[in-house]
């Protein structure tokens, strides 16, 4: 392990989550309380690369104070995911902006899902997207993501815009099972669906479950139904 207070020697990694500075700013208040850094080095390859520690490397250069690292030349950028596997600081988004940078399959077309439709949190665009509608959390993380579903998660993206017309929780997760509920209903028909809530915008309120959401969309939707009712 060595130390230095030559911070520009290191160099950061593109795929490498994005500097948090509300962490730094943590870290900076933790380390002038007391200064354990040189219990936690960062770790850099043979070319100074960090590869864990760029928010400790952050906080040690505004205080000024020796960074201590170590360096492995067995370690390169395809390890970041792994060694920060564990670490609660790193979340989906992370993984997520990770991979698409290192054009791992799937994940450039999740990244697009996400920014075409920014309301939609990255588990539920997860469970959309997939063939089975989970979030394989573990499997992202290890760089493996299901996005066979694609064309089904835009005409869900696509509905739960026109909700967000009328109600302020059309990204909630139970109401957006409850509309994956109706669309895979024998019978449904979204068209029709539309006209209703035309008619009745209010009778969409908050519930507390998926299975209220399910039951209040099929009162509106077989509102003054004389056919093609839904039971």
């Amino acid at each position: 392990m060595e130390s230095t207070i030559n911070y520009d020697q290191f160099k950061s990694i593109i795929s490498n989550r994005e500097v948090d500075t509300r962490h730094v700013r943590k870290l900076i208040k933790a380390i002038a309380e007391k200064n354990l850094l040189h219990l936690n080095p960062i770790i850099c390859n043979e070319q100074l690369e960090v590869i864990d520690g760029q928010h400790r490397l952050c906080a040690a250069e505004a205080l000024g104070v020796p960074i201590y690292f170590v360096i492995d030349n067995q370690v390169g950028k395809q390890d970041i995911a792994a060694i920060n596997s564990n670490a609660k600081n790193w979340n989906t988004m992370d993984y997520i902006n990770y991979w698409t940078i290192e054009k791992r399959n799937g994940f450039d077309r999740l990244s697009a899902f996400l920014s075409e439709n920014p309301l939609i949190q990255p588990s539920t665009a997860l469970m959309l997207l997939s063939s089975d509608g989970r979030r394989n959390i573990p499997a992202l993380r290890e760089g493996v993501v299901d996005v066979s579903n694609y064309a089904f998660a835009k005409d869900v993206a696509g509905i739960l815009k026109e909700y967000r017309n009328y109600i302020d929780f059309a990204y909630d997760r139970n109401f957006v099972l409850a509309v994956i509920t109706m669309l895979n209903t024998h019978g449904y028909d979204h068209e029709i669906m539309k006209g209703k809530i035309e008619l009745q915008p209010r009778s969409l309120v908050k519930c507390i479950n998926h299975k209220q959401y399910v039951e209040m969309l099929k009162e509106i939707y077989n509102y003054k139904a004389q056919k093609s009712r839904l039971a």
